[in-house]
């Protein structure tokens, strides 16, 4: 689990079972009230973008990403073709992504 005050730019969490990615991420403390936590987030899979709000304490599951290297092949109709560099394998992917 991960703090929202722990939260940066580029950093991945699940909310809500969304898969979301911190654009960016900045404290705020109004004049007479709790500090909260500004934030622009995208969902992943959508890529709806918006912005909100959380109070530093709460908590959020971190999300663990696996990256590997794959090079573009072609694109054909609204699909785009890569190929995993060390096994070969071929992945699909809508262009609209």
């Amino acid at each position: 689990m991960i703090s929202a005050s722990d939260l940066r730019a580029g950093m991945t969490f699940v909310q809500d079972g969304k898969l979301i990615k911190v654009l960016d991420a900045s404290h705020h403390k109004p004049g007479k009230g709790n500090t909260v936590m500004r934030m622009k987030l995208k969902d992943v899979r959508s890529g709806a973008t918006y912005d909100t709000t959380f109070r530093p304490e709460e908590k959020f599951e971190k999300a663990h990403i696996d990256t590997k290297p794959v090079q573009y092949l072609y694109t054909m109709d609204d699909t785009a073709f890569f190929m995993d560099l060390e096994t070969y394998e071929q992945y699909e992917i809508p262009v609209e992504t």
